[in-house]
């Protein structure tokens, strides 16, 4: 594994680490929270929208990382020649 898929990895395992530490303080905060069960199914709908649309948002910053990071590749590669580094042949 190289630098760059490390730094992808860990950019992914924040992602993960933020996005479920913000499930789990809502769904907390709003189980704790006095309220009707409709307010509470409410809540816990915008939530779930919320965090769909925050999980689409890191998808796509995710996804242009990786991008950037093949393409960064692409460019080593090619100006080394094409010929692929010993790391890469060795797996």
């Amino acid at each position: 594994m190289n630098v760059a898929e490390n730094k992808g990895s860990d950019v992914l395992a924040i992602i993960a680490a933020a996005l479920a530490g913000a499930v789990v303080g809502a769904t907390i905060a709003v189980l704790l929270t006095p309220k009707t069960g409709e307010e509470v199914r409410k809540e816990l709908k915008e939530s779930l929208e919320d965090l769909t649309a925050k999980l689409k948002e890191a998808g796509a910053s995710l996804k242009a990382k990786v991008e950037e990071i093949v393409e960064k590749a692409k460019k080593e590669r090619a100006a080394k020649g094409g010929e692929p580094s010993p790391e890469e042949v060795q797996g």
